[in-house]
């Protein structure tokens, strides 16, 4: 084989032959210039050609002892025909390589500008009028609403669950904490293990939203954006929290969904009532009902004392009621509401 004759080389124990073909070989390679192909392309080509080399050195000397050549003559014609064969090899190794590339699946650009392999992709879309409901072959339920449409692998089992979004979708993904989900929606990724959410991406939108109705996703605009904070920057999200992408300004912001819904189940809810209770401590539990940040000043706040339920209407509902009682105001704030106000002297 090719790599003992490489051993007797490098050790110096190769016969006038041998020596001469390892020269050959590192010269029509270019002196030892960079392999095209990798380590089991290489060994695999090393025992396929090696076997052609072989019978050509055996040819070599079967001649060189039936003729009687003089020995400068003798060394010449061997270091010439090595190169040849040396040269011969290395042309092959180089068509193969080549060929090799040429036959591995092409790749082509998908909606977010990533480069895929070509696959066998499952397509659903719905031109209907009406949400179209269909399960992904992990469990995962997808509310596909109309104009829309889903892609993914129809093998789907690879490390990553990875799908294709162009529309709208709800996703109520089936946990799995060793293979992540992916949603490709145009310039945004949303990735999660377990949880549901919506993402909105249709083509004809200035923005791409992804909204949290329970559980954790991270989202991050796509690798190809120009903007390299942008492409950086990744937000974790939590229930009733959404993020707007501008997509010609290629910014990420973060806020609460429109109409934030309770965490806990309605009987919990309902049992929302306070009888004179500290206005800090309602906030608290409207924190806790809807997993939201609300920002107060405790001390000015202090004195605030309230009869109220925060089981009836929505958050904002609620805190315009309890703004107003304690002459009081509120502001939603990049995914927080700040409470602001004199207090209750």
């Amino acid at each position: 084989m090719f790599q003992q004759i490489l051993q007797r080389y490098f050790k110096g124990k190769a016969s006038d032959e041998e020596r001469a073909i390892v020269d050959a070989w590192y010269e029509a390679m270019g002196k030892g210039g960079p392999s095209l192909l990798d380590d089991s392309e290489a060994a695999a080509l090393e025992r396929r050609y090696w076997s052609v080399i072989s019978g050509h050195i055996a040819k070599t000397r079967n001649s060189s002892n039936a003729t009687t050549l003089s020995p400068g003559t003798r060394t010449k014609s061997i270091v010439w025909y090595s190169l040849g064969v040396a040269a011969s090899l290395a042309f092959a190794i180089i068509s193969y390589s080549l060929l090799t590339e040429s036959t591995r699946p092409a790749l082509k650009e998908d909606t977010t500008g990533q480069l895929q392999a070509s696959v066998t992709w499952t397509n659903v879309d719905n031109t209907g009028e009406f949400v179209k409901q269909f399960e992904l072959p992990d469990g995962s339920r997808i509310s596909l609403e109309p104009h829309s449409g889903l892609k993914y692998e129809a093998s789907f089992n690879h490390a990553k669950r990875e799908v294709f979004l162009e529309g709208e979708a709800q996703f109520d993904v089936a946990h799995n904490e060793h293979r992540p989900f992916l949603v490709h929606a145009r310039e945004v990724t949303t990735t999660v293990l377990g949880t549901s959410f919506r993402v909105k991406a249709f083509a004809k939108d200035k923005d791409i939203k992804v909204a949290v109705q329970t559980g954790r996703v991270s989202v991050y605009a796509d690798r190809s954006s120009k903007n390299d904070e942008t492409r950086k920057a990744e937000i974790v999200l939590t229930p009733n929290q959404q993020i707007v992408y501008n997509r010609s300004e290629r910014t990420m912001l973060r806020s609460i969904v429109e109409k934030p819904q309770p965490i806990p189940t309605e009987e919990k809810t309902r049992r929302m009532r306070f009888e004179e209770a500290p206005v800090a401590e309602i906030f608290q539990a409207l924190e806790r009902v809807y997993g939201v940040d609300i920002l107060f000043d405790k001390s000015r706040f202090s004195s605030c004392v309230l009869t109220t339920s925060i089981s009836d209407g929505g958050i904002y509902n609620r805190l315009d009621i309890i703004c107003e009682a304690i002459g009081a105001e509120y502001a939603v704030n990049e995914g927080q509401i700040v409470i602001t106000g004199s207090g209750c002297d």
